[in-house]
């Protein structure tokens, strides 16, 4: 038995899940746990906050400047990379980065010219 209560097995999965977590921030996004954090708090578009992807604005996986980075619910984030969805998910994070006194963002063309229903 461990000192919190635990068994040794569920010790290390609930108190080294953050280890794990911090590893897989730095490998898979190349940001410190804390940015992650930070950006994946809440939706930007809708304020939901118990499942927040990371989006990158610019459609770069390898830029991971803050200010191209939001975070976003399934909803949302599927709604932006869907074209039928893509102008009114747009919007609506711009008018979330405008009133974080952001600069808007324009959806890469590159969604629209290989999307074939356009």
């Amino acid at each position: 038995m461990h000192s919190k209560g635990y068994c040794a097995g569920c010790y290390q999965t609930i108190f080294q899940l953050d280890k794990i977590k911090a590893y897989n921030y730095r490998k898979w996004h190349n940001i410190e746990p804390e940015t992650y954090k930070k950006i994946t708090e809440k939706c930007i578009v809708c304020g939901y906050i118990d499942i927040v992807e990371l989006h990158h604005l610019d459609g770069d996986k390898k830029n991971n400047s803050e200010t191209n980075l939001v975070g976003l619910c399934p909803n949302d984030h599927k709604k932006i990379h869907r074209y039928e969805f893509r102008e009114g998910i747009v919007n609506e994070i711009n008018e979330a980065l405008k009133s974080r006194g952001l600069p808007p963002f324009e959806a890469p063309k590159i969604f629209i010219q290989n999307n074939p229903r356009v």
